[in-house]
C-alpha cells in the first residue's frame, strides 16, 4: 500500500545540498553551548569548594563543624561527578555532529563550513540507513539477525542516543544520526516525499521513544498515525512514550505534548477528534467528497462544522457509511486520491 506523502522541503531548503546549510549560524549551536558553559562554570566553583582545606580542632564545636564540612564535601564530590559526566556528554554530542568547543565551552566556529549537506539519492545509499521490522523489533539486516540500536547516534535537538527517522510512502523506515548542516531528515531519501519523519530511540531492536520533530518536513499528528499503523502491522507494541509536536489542539510546532505511550495518543485522538486511520485515508479523496459526486450514490459528506462526526452519510437513512466502503466506491468510479499534503 502507499501512505499519504508529506513534502515539507520548501524553497528554504531546496538548494541546501553542497552548502553548509545553517551550520555556520551561531544561534544553531547556542542551546548546547549555553548548557556546556554553565556546567563548566559550575564545575569550577565546585572545584574551588573542594580545594578549600577544612580546619580541624579538638573541641566539640570543632568536631561538629568538621562533620558538617565532611557531609558538605560529599555533596560537592557527587556534584562534581555529575557535572563531569554532563560536560563529557555535551562534548560528545558536539563531537558526533562534527563540532567542538574550547575549554570554556564556546563552540568553535572557525571550521564550521567544512561539512556540506548531502542527500542519499541512490538505492545503495538509502539501503545503508534502512531498518527492518519483524516480530516487534527493528533490525539492521533483512534476515533479522542484528538488532538495531541508536545508542551511538545523536540528534541536534534531543542529543545522544537518538536518531532521526523518515518513513517512505511504501512504509520503509530509515534512521541515521542527525548532523546539522550535513545530514538532515531530507538527506535520508534524497529530499523526496516521506510518509512521516521525526526522532527515535531504539535499544536492542526495541523502540524506547519516538517523536515527530522534523524542521524539514514538519509532520503533524496525522503522519504519526501512518507510522504507528505500519509498526503495528509489523508486530510492534505501541507502548513506548512519544512526544507530539504541532498537536491537534493548536499548540506550537516547537512545543511537544508528551504521551506515556503511542497507544494513549491514538486513543485520545480517536476520543477527542474522532480521527482514525481509515478516516485519514478517506480524506485523501477530499476534492471528490462533494454533493455533486456523492449524490449519485445517494450519499453526502459532513464534518464537525455541521455538528456531525466526520464521514460520508447515506441521505435516506442519515447513517454513516463505513469509510472503507466509501473509498471503495470512489475508487470504482475512477476518482483518484490526493497523495500530497503540503506541510508549509
Amino acid at each position: 500500500m502507499q501512505y499519504t506523502e508529506l513534502r515539507g522541503v520548501s524553497s528554504h531548503y531546496s538548494n541546501e545540498v553542497g552548502t553548509s546549510g545553517l551550520r555556520t549560524e551561531p544561534l544553531i549551536w547556542s542551546r548546547i553551548q549555553n548548557r556546556l558553559r554553565a556546567a563548566i562554570l559550575e564545575l569550577k566553583i565546585v572545584e574551588i569548594e573542594l580545594s578549600t582545606p577544612a580546619n580541624v580542632g579538638t573541641s566539640m564545636k570543632d568536631r561538629i563543624g568538621a562533620f558538617e564540612k565532611s557531609s558538605k564535601r560529599q555533596k560537592f564530590e557527587m556534584q562534581r561527578t555529575n557535572l563531569q559526566k554532563s560536560i563529557g556528554e555535551l562534548r560528545s554530542w558536539l563531537s558526533k555532529e562534527g563540532a567542538s568547543a574550547d575549554a570554556d565551552g564556546n563552540v568553535e566556529m572557525a571550521n564550521m563550513g567544512a561539512l556540506k549537506v548531502i542527500y542519499d539519492t541512490t538505492a545503495a545509499q538509502q539501503g545503508l540507513t534502512r531498518v527492518y521490522v519483524n516480530g516487534g523489533r527493528l533490525f539492521l539486516d533483512p534476515l533479522f539477525r542484528k538488532p538495531f540500536s541508536t545508542k551511538s547516534m545523536v540528534t541536534h535537538f534531543s542529543g545522544l542516543g537518538k536518531g532521526v527517522f523518515v518513513m517512505s510512502q511504501e512504509g520503509n523506515i530509515h534512521i541515521h544520526s542527525h548532523i546539522v548542516g550535513h545530514y538532515h531528515h531530507s538527506s535520508l531519501l534524497g529530499g523526496g516525499a516521506v510518509a512521516c519523519a521525526g526522532e527515535i530511540e531504539v535499544d536492542n531492536g526495541l523502540i524506547k521513544w519516538l517523536s515527530n520533530k522534523s524542521g524539514h518536513y514538519i509532520p503533524d499528528y496525522r503522519h504519526l498515525h501512518q507510522i504507528f499503523h505500519q509498526l503495528k502491522k509489523k508486530g510492534v507494541g505501541l507502548h513506548f512514550p512519544i512526544s507530539v509536536f504541532g498537536y491537534a489542539d493548536g499548540s506550537s510546532p516547537t512545543t511537544a505534548k508528551k504521551f506515556d505511550s503511542a497507544q494513549q495518543f491514538l486513543d485520545e485522538m480517536k476520543t477527542q477528534y474522532e480521527i482514525d486511520y481509515e478516516n485519514l485515508k478517506l480524506l485523501a479523496y477530499w476534492e471528490h467528497l462533494v454533493d455533486s459526486k456523492l449524490g449519485e450514490r445517494g450519499w453526502r459528506y459532513r464534518d464537525e462544522s455541521k455538528g456531525e462526526k466526520v464521514g460520508v452519510y447515506a441521505i435516506a437513512s442519515n447513517h454513516m457509511v463505513p469509510h472503507k466502503e466509501a473509498r471503495a466506491w470512489l475508487k470504482l468510479k475512477g476518482y483518484r486520491p490526493e497523495t500530497t499534503i503540503l506541510a508549509d
